[in-house]
C-alpha cells in the first residue's frame, strides 16, 4: 500500500502529465476527479484574489486546451504536506522566451485523483510583460 506522500507524488505526476499533454482528455481524467475544482490567482493588480474558478472534468479540460503547445511545466520542489492536510508543490512553467513558476496547493479524493487544486503563480518577471 502507497503511503500519503506517495499517492500525492503519484497525482502530481500524472497532473503534471496532463499539463504537457493538455489536449489528451485521457490523461486530465486520469489526474482528476469528475468532480475537480480549480482556483486560478492572479497577478498584478490580482495577485492573491481567485481570478478564475473551474468546476468539474469538462471545465477542466477547457482550461487545460488554452495551454500552448509550447508551453511545458515541471516540479520545481517536492511535494510537502501543509497543517491543514493539504499538499504544496512548486511548478515551473517554460516557454521559448518565458520562465516562470508557482505553488500548486492541491487534495486528493479518494481514488488518489486531484480533487482540488489551487494554482498561485509567482510575480512575473518584468521581462516577459508585454505592453502595447
Amino acid at each position: 500500500m502507497m503511503d500519503d506522500t506517495g499517492a500525492a507524488e503519484v497525482a502530481l505526476a500524472r497532473w503534471l502529465d496532463a499539463l504537457n499533454s493538455p489536449h489528451d482528455g485521457d490523461l486530465i481524467a486520469a489526474a482528476v476527479s469528475e468532480q475537480v475544482i480549480i482556483w486560478r490567482h492572479g497577478n498584478f493588480q490580482q495577485r492573491g484574489e481567485i481570478v478564475e474558478h473551474f468546476e468539474g472534468l469538462q471545465q477542466a479540460t477547457t482550461w487545460f486546451a488554452r495551454c500552448p503547445a509550447d508551453v511545458g511545466f515541471e516540479l520545481s520542489q517536492r511535494t510537502a504536506r501543509l497543517p491543514d492536510g493539504a499538499w504544496q508543490a512548486r511548478y515551473a512553467v517554460l516557454a521559448e522566451d518565458f520562465r516562470g513558476g508557482g505553488m500548486w496547493r492541491f487534495r486528493l479524493d479518494d481514488e488518489g485523483k486531484i480533487g482540488w487544486l489551487e494554482h498561485v503563480p509567482d510575480e512575473l518577471d518584468p521581462r516577459y510583460i508585454v505592453v502595447d
